[in-house]
C-alpha cells in the first residue's frame, strides 16, 4: 500500500475507497463463515439483526434495571486509572486533542465508538456489570491518545505531575483487580461482610464442593441415584457431567434416590426418616443500596467499600437443601 505524507494513521496506509470495499468483503466472509457456524447454519447470516431485535425486547421488559451512572461506579472502582487520563488530557491538553480531532480519523473513530457506547449501554433497560468491558475498551484507548497529548504538551515539571496521582491510581487498580479475581471472586454468604459490585449473581463454592462430595460417593458406590429439582439444577449438569442424573419431580420417588436436592423449606417429610440433610446455597448476590454522601456514615460506608470492600447493604441467597441417604457417609460442607 502506498504511504501518504499526512499525520493520519488511516489516510498514511492509504484507505482509498477501493480499499474500504476489499476490507468490508473480507470482514463479511469472516462474519458469515463465523455467525452460520462454518455455513451449517444459514439463517446465521442474520445474527446482527436477531441480536438488535432481541436486546430491544429486553431493553422495553427493564429485566436488570439501573440508573443511567449504574456504569461509572464500575469504571472508577475497577479502572480509575480511565477516568483520570481521559479526563486530564481534555482539561489540560484540549489544545493537543483538538489538534488531533482535526489530523487523526482513528481519534475521531476511537472518541466516537467510546461516546457511543457509554451513551447506548446506559440508556439500555437491561444493565449488567459484565457489559461494562464494551465501554471501557474505546476508552482505555481514548486513554493512551489523553496520555499522548499530555507529553506533547508539558515538559518535565507538568509530566510529574500528571505521574504522581497516576502511580498511586495505577497502584490502587491493580489491588482492586487483585481483589476481585484472586479474594472475592464470588459472593459467599458465609462471608457476608465482604462483595465486589462486578459480580452479579454468582453460584457459591459450596455447589463445587457439593459436586466433589457426590463424585467421591459415586466413585465408592456403584450405581449412585441423584436427583436434583429443576428449580437447583444449573450447573449441576456441568458438575456432574459424568453421572446420571434424574431431574424428575415425582415426589412418590424421592426414597429411592440416595442423594436429592430439593427446596430448603418445602420437600416431604418422609425423607427425614431416610435420609440426612443440610442447607447449601446455590447462588448468592450482592445489590447495593443508595448511600447519601450528605450524611457521614454513608460517606464512611463507602471509604470501607474502596479499601476494603465491605458491604453496606445486605447478602441475598437462592438456597436450598441436599438429602443423602442414611446408610452413606454424611460429609460437611465447610
Amino acid at each position: 500500500i502506498e504511504k501518504k505524507k499526512t499525520k493520519d494513521v488511516l489516510l498514511y496506509y492509504g484507505l482509498t475507497d477501493k480499499l474500504f470495499v476489499r476490507l468490508f468483503i473480507l470482514f463479511f466472509v469472516i462474519y458469515a463463515f463465523l455467525y452460520t457456524s462454518f455455513l451449517f447454519y444459514p439463517k446465521g447470516i442474520f445474527g446482527i439483526g436477531e441480536g438488535l431485535r432481541y436486546w430491544w425486547i429486553q431493553h422495553k421488559k427493564h429485566r436488570l434495571p439501573g440508573p443511567p451512572t449504574y456504569y461509572l461506579p464500575l469504571i472508577a472502582i475497577y479502572e480509575p486509572i480511565v477516568i483520570y487520563t481521559v479526563t486530564t488530557g481534555f482539561i489540560f491538553a484540549w489544545s493537543k486533542i483538538k489538534q488531533m480531532l482535526k489530523e487523526s480519523s482513528l481519534f475521531r473513530l476511537t472518541l466516537y465508538w467510546a461516546l457511543f457506547s457509554l451513551g447506548i449501554y446506559s440508556y439500555a433497560g437491561e444493565k449488567a456489570p459484565w457489559i461494562v468491558v464494551h465501554i471501557l475498551f474505546p476508552f482505555i484507548i481514548l486513554s493512551g491518545f489523553s496520555i499522548h497529548a499530555l507529553w506533547k504538551k508539558y515538559k518535565t515539571i507538568g509530566r510529574i505531575l500528571f505521574l504522581i496521582p497516576f502511580t498511586i491510581l495505577l497502584v490502587y487498580g491493580v489491588y482492586s483487580n487483585y481483589l476481585v479475581n484472586f479474594k472475592y471472586f464470588t459472593i459467599e454468604p458465609k462471608n457476608a461482610n465482604h462483595a465486589e459490585m462486578l459480580i452479579y449473581v454468582q453460584t457459591t463454592q459450596e455447589v463445587a464442593k457439593i459436586s466433589q462430595m457426590i463424585h467421591r460417593l459415586a466413585r465408592k458406590h456403584k450405581n449412585l441415584q441423584v436427583n436434583i429439582q429443576p428449580a437447583y439444577t444449573w450447573p449441576f449438569p456441568w458438575y456432574l457431567r459424568d453421572l446420571k442424573i434424574s431431574y424428575s419431580k415425582k415426589s412418590e420417588d424421592f426414597l429411592n434416590y440416595d442423594i436429592l436436592i430439593t427446596n430448603d423449606t418445602i420437600y416431604p417429610k418422609a425423607l427425614e426418616k431416610t435420609h440426612n440433610s443440610f442447607v447449601a446455597n446455590l447462588r448468592a448476590w450482592w445489590v447495593p443500596s443508595e448511600l447519601n454522601f450528605t450524611k457521614k456514615e454513608d460517606r464512611e460506608k463507602l471509604i470501607k467499600y474502596i479499601l476494603k470492600r465491605e458491604v453496606w447493604s445486605p447478602i441475598g441467597t437462592y438456597r436450598m437443601r441436599v438429602w443423602v441417604k442414611k446408610t452413606l457417609p454424611m460429609e460437611k460442607i465447610k
